[in-house]
């Protein structure tokens, strides 16, 4: 054992998930520590292709249930990014993949997520004075603004793959 962490992440969508619990099952035969699971979230190129990329919130339910059952936690973790019902089947659940992190742009903007850049979500620039120090004590400052009861950006578009569910 090499002490190191094997994690593969895919992006969940309707090109792959027919072979989904393929995924899962090969991840286990490789020995991988922990498969990340993100459905694709409508937003930029794949908001602009949404029908032929994305799944519906009914697909993506159905999706993780499957998941579920096979599901076993002692050979390879799972872990579900940005789709909270998926922890209806015994799967863990990262509400938000962006509540603790900083997305930078090439300008030096700094945002809570790369999904939602925009003017609301900015948090300061790096080249200012205070740079990061700065961005950090808004975003902590502003928080319950930033992100809903369930920790997740409040106007991600992550959220139109679960809100009618």
């Amino acid at each position: 054992v090499s002490g190191i962490l094997l994690y593969l992440r895919i992006a969940l969508g309707r090109l792959n998930v027919g072979v989904m619990e393929d995924i899962y099952k090969k991840a286990m035969d490789l020995g991988v520590d922990t498969l990340q699971i993100k459905p694709i979230i409508a937003s930029g190129r794949a908001g602009e292709n949404k029908d032929s990329l994305s799944l519906s919130p009914q697909e993506l339910l159905a999706a993780f249930e499957a998941l579920g059952k096979i599901y076993d936690e002692t050979r390879t973790r799972v872990s579900v990014s940005c789709f909270p019902p998926a922890a209806r089947f015994g799967l863990p659940v990262k509400p938000c993949a962006n509540n603790q992190k900083f997305y930078w742009e090439v300008n030096g903007d700094m945002y809570t997520c790369n999904y939602s850049m925009d003017p609301t979500n900015l948090l300061g620039n790096y080249h200012e004075e205070g740079g990061v120090l700065k961005a950090l004590e808004e975003r902590r400052r502003r928080y319950g603004e930033l992100f809903n009861e369930n920790r997740v950006i409040a106007n991600c578009p992550a959220i139109n793959n679960y809100r009618e569910l």
